[in-house]
């Protein structure tokens, strides 16, 4: 019943929000099991709102004072992740991760730090030819399209240089190696923005922690950090749309 709810209250939202009803949407954090459980095959709420928008080239950003990642797969199993890391879908994120800092942040010509996929970033091909064959590829065209992008960087170290602010964003292949490094750098000060939608949405960085539900131990202000992101991206929405129509 609850996971049910959760993707209907999603629904309604994202319509409000297409029909300019509301400027920006805020999600609580909705458990995937639940969903599951009342039947349907979303793997999470950014995949909901990408599949109601229409949009072709989204993902999921992560939020910590000025580092931020964009995510190439998300909730999917590691193995899967791993298939995944294909030249055009690497070449998509990089893309996007150009495009969104322009329209969310106002941040033109941005550095972006492509993360390895393999330790010492596949170490010449001896752990792993993925950076060679697939995300080298992608960096070069992204380059050739004026995009400041840098990389493959090992992914146990790009996050240092980001947060040195060598990179305006990074870009993360898969779910954990994204979040890993914010949540220890800032667990519970995270705010999340689906970008490549036409939608404002965003949310905290956690879970649903039934573990504490009913005791009186949530923390709040996560979430009300979300909101306040949320406003402030609706505030531009309002003023690219007032533009548009005069």
């Amino acid at each position: 019943m609850c996971g049910k709810a959760a993707v209907v209250y999603t629904e309604r939202a994202v319509k409000m929000a297409m029909n300019k009803q509301i400027h920006a949407m805020v999600s609580a954090p909705l458990n995937k099991e639940s969903m599951r459980k009342a039947g349907y095959h979303y793997s999470s709420q950014t995949n909901i709102i990408g599949e109601l928008t229409s949009s072709k080239n989204y993902s999921l950003m992560s939020i910590f004072n000025h580092l931020r990642v964009l995510t190439v797969t998300s909730h999917i199993p590691l193995r899967k992740a791993c298939e995944l890391i294909t030249k055009k879908k690497v070449l998509d994120t990089i893309i996007l991760a150009n495009s969104s800092m322009e329209t969310l942040f106002g941040v033109t010509k941005p550095k972006i730090g492509i993360s390895a996929l393999n330790p010492h970033a596949g170490e010449g091909g001896i752990f792993g030819k993925e950076e060679i064959e697939e995300i080298t590829p992608a960096i070069r065209k992204a380059n050739s399209l004026g995009i400041k992008a840098t990389g493959p960087i090992p992914a146990d170290t790009v996050f240092v240089k980001a947060k040195r602010g060598e990179f305006d964003i990074v870009v993360a292949l898969y779910h954990d190696q994204a979040f890993i490094p914010v949540k220890v750098l800032g667990f519970g000060k995270i705010v999340t923005v689906v970008a490549g939608v036409p939608v404002i949405r965003t949310s905290v960085a956690h879970g649903t922690a039934f573990d504490i539900a009913g005791k009186n131990l949530a923390d709040h202000r996560n979430f009300l950090q979300a909101v306040k992101l949320a406003a402030d991206l609706g505030k531009k929405f309002i003023k690219k749309d007032n533009r548009r129509r005069t």
